[in-house]
């Protein structure tokens, strides 16, 4: 291996360890800030967002319309370091397409976008 690319390699491996310890949101969490839900609708109807928490109760956090990304913050109450799910509810159905449980703490950031078929719902960190 040539000295630059020998270079190169030594750098990303020192500074790799960094960046995947950094969060999401850019680094570490400020106190007290807002943890937000990028919703990105791509079904062709409007969807109610809720939030689950542990404890089972459900928190609509807003409402997406069709072809749209709207930002939702979630509530500090349900935020209590433990996993917790998003559910969209499209209007005019008795559907339910859930995240799965995730992780989210205060500060974080995730990108969810529920397909067309409104049949799936994708988590990614950050937002769009």
């Amino acid at each position: 291996m040539s000295r630059p690319l020998a270079r190169l390699a030594l750098a990303a491996t020192l500074v790799a360890p960094a960046l995947a310890c950094s969060r999401a949101t850019g680094g570490a969490r400020a106190a007290g800030a807002p943890t937000v839900v990028a919703f990105v609708n791509q079904g062709f109807e409007q969807a109610n967002v809720y939030a689950i928490g542990l404890s089972g109760d459900w928190f609509r956090v807003g409402t997406v319309s069709p072809g749209q990304t709207t930002r939702l913050r979630i509530p500090a109450a349900l935020l209590t370091g433990q996993q917790l799910n998003i559910v969209a509810r499209p209007f005019a159905t008795s559907r339910l397409v859930g995240s799965g449980p995730i992780n989210l703490a205060p500060g974080d950031t995730v990108t969810l976008t529920l397909a067309a078929s409104a049949s799936t719902l994708m988590v990614l960190p950050g937002l769009p």
